[in-house]
């Protein structure tokens, strides 16, 4: 579980098939306002990301989350400020929602099939 030091409570999780996978530290050390975390990938697997936001933690609009896999935008969403005051909030984002031709299509986060012997078997999560 990602946990920053700036900010008590707020957590992101890997998750696949509802387990969480296990983390391994950044050797290199965060940058300021960032934890880098990395994990052993599951061959193939759907996953997403878990993350709580804890009561109280908010800007003056709300909190916005913003992800990115494989260095690429892939959406975000925003948490109201009267939410977070009262009570926090706890979601799981592990899909993306495209346009095209007036269509909307919905589609899983998936790993990729690892090729052993090709690049690394590890994945990056970083929270920001």
């Amino acid at each position: 579980m990602a946990i920053h030091p700036d900010f008590p409570g707020l957590k992101a999780q890997v998750i696949v098939n509802g387990e969480c996978l296990e983390e391994y530290d950044d050797d290199n050390g965060p940058q300021p306002r960032t934890l880098t975390k990395f994990f052993e990938v599951v061959s193939d697997a759907n996953f997403g990301v878990r993350y709580t936001i804890p009561k109280g933690l908010t800007g003056i609009y709300g909190t916005k989350v913003r992800f990115n896999i494989d260095g690429k935008d892939v959406g975000g969403r925003n948490h109201p400020r009267e939410a977070l005051l009262v009570h926090g909030n706890m979601n799981r984002f592990d899909s993306v929602t495209t346009q095209d031709g007036g269509m909307s299509y919905r589609q899983k986060f998936r790993f990729s099939a690892l090729q052993i012997g090709r690049g690394s078997a590890f994945s990056t999560l970083i929270l920001c």
